[in-house]
């Protein structure tokens, strides 16, 4: 016989998993996105230069 505890405590844990996957993925697809979020002055971030060389690419490949 299944205890429910056993049950109730799987499909947490199957539920954090599966967030931490979406999470993992979605960070993996877009590492930039997090810059665009910044509501300050993006001078002192590291991956500024890189993103703004991803950006001219794009806009270049536009044209």
């Amino acid at each position: 016989m299944v205890n429910w505890q056993n049950v109730l405590t799987f499909l947490i844990l199957a539920v954090v998993l599966l967030i931490i996957v979406y999470r993992i993925v979605k960070y993996v697809k877009n590492p930039m996105k997090a810059c665009n979020d910044c509501s300050s002055s993006c001078n002192d971030c590291q991956l500024f230069e890189l993103k703004k060389e991803i950006e001219e690419k794009k806009n270049n490949k536009k044209q």
